[in-house]
């Protein structure tokens, strides 16, 4: 057997300020978070005796990684109907790992490296005045992910039968998300429709090596994802009578990225790993903010998701050979406001015992659950 782990030690600190100018709302500030990472893993043999003191656990030993940003937002209204929301944010980070496992030689050797980006967004909105309840906009969004620790040193288990091993010299992540939509707020009535497309560029992905360690087969990061994800999110709430509501949302989602499904350095264009299913959430709510009593059922619905890359079809410890079986779950809710100090909660989990799944988390999800809760703020109290 083997006993690893990790400790991680984060400081942090931000500013924010706000300005309004005119017909101009701005918003920035900087912000900055050191992360301070220990790891360690020991092997044990078979009567509990030591074997060996490993270099690092499942991520660096002694390693730092920092983040730094600046960013600004000028939310600008055009008359009364118009309002276009920019904003740009520079982001520099910097990483540094003492001891990390050389893969090959098992000698301990030193990892660091740093990127900065500049990401920016726009999103300009149309609420007419002669349907004051609508809102139509569209934007545009990059986005930004550097490796992190897990992606440059990680010494651990993958998924089904594979260990992943460190690797130097990756690049940042880049993406590129375009949207519509509306949205409506009006009466007893809300909802909302946004549709979006993002363009990934230089998705970091575990690839074969075609190694064999310990009986596993070795996997690193790459810069060998080139791909999209696109989508629909659809959300609503109708107050249909007095105190009740019903609520829902619905998620559709696909994508494709290229991957490595092989040992062979063959690039195929296959659907994302763990491809979040069509899923539906559907609610009644009795009461409204403020009543002393309150209930709610809410149920949960997710597809039967069978499209997997190869990835997912070979990672059985999480993914059935044949896909993840759909699902539905029931919860019921209830409260009630003792007092202005005391309130009292009750929930009843998946009330009829279903076994069940989230696509790709490797878990299966808990039983009936019943959760009796309590809070108490004396009068004067602070209450965020």
């Amino acid at each position: 057997r083997d006993l690893q782990g990790f400790d991680v030690d984060t400081t942090g600190a931000w500013v924010q300020l706000g300005k309004q100018v005119g017909n101009a709302s701005l918003v920035y500030g900087v912000e900055a978070y050191l992360d301070d990472v220990d790891s360690y893993r020991t092997d044990f043999n078979a009567d509990g005796s030591l074997r060996a003191i490993r270099i690092q656990g499942p991520v660096a030993d002694d390693a730092d990684y920092d983040t730094y940003a600046a960013y600004i937002q000028d939310t600008h209204a055009f008359g009364a109907e118009w309002t276009l929301t920019a904003g740009a944010r520079y982001t520099y980070i910097d990483t540094h790992a003492d001891k990390v496992q050389d893969p090959v030689t098992g000698d301990p050797i030193s990892v660091s490296d740093h990127w900065d980006d500049v990401s920016a967004s726009a999103r300009l909105s149309y609420s007419p005045t002669t349907v004051p309840a609508l809102t139509v906009y569209v934007g545009a969004s990059q986005g930004f992910r550097a490796p992190n620790l897990s992606d440059l040193t990680r010494l651990d288990s993958a998924r089904s039968n594979e260990i992943e091993t460190p690797v130097a010299g990756l690049d940042p992540e880049d993406f590129l998300t375009g949207e519509i939509g509306l949205r409506w707020v009006g009466g007893p009535v809300t909802a909302t429709v946004d549709l979006y497309y993002t363009d990934v560029d230089d998705a970091i992905v575990r690839t074969p090596t075609g190694r064999v360690i310990e009986g596993d087969n070795e996997v690193t990061k790459r810069n060998a994802g080139d791909g999209w994800v696109k989508g629909a999110e659809f959300a609503g709430t109708w107050a249909f009578a007095d105190r009740w509501t019903l609520l829902g949302n619905l998620t559709l989602m696909d994508g494709e990225l290229d991957t490595y499904p092989t040992s062979d350095p063959v690039v195929e264009r296959e659907t994302i790993d763990r491809l979040m299913p069509a899923t539906v959430n559907l609610g009644v709510r009795w009461g409204e903010v403020g009543d002393p009593l309150w209930a709610e059922a809410f149920f949960t619905a997710a597809e039967n998701q069978d499209d997997l890359s190869t990835r997912d079809q070979g990672d059985t410890q999480r993914i059935p050979p044949s896909g993840t079986p759909g699902y539905g779950v029931l919860d019921l809710r209830g409260g009630w406001q003792v007092n202005r100090a005391l309130s009292l909660s009750l929930a009843v989990e998946n009330l009829f015992d279903n076994d069940y799944r989230v696509h790709g988390s490797g878990l299966n999800g808990p039983g009936r659950n019943f959760v009796l809760g309590f809070a108490w703020q004396p009068a004067g109290s602070y209450r965020r």
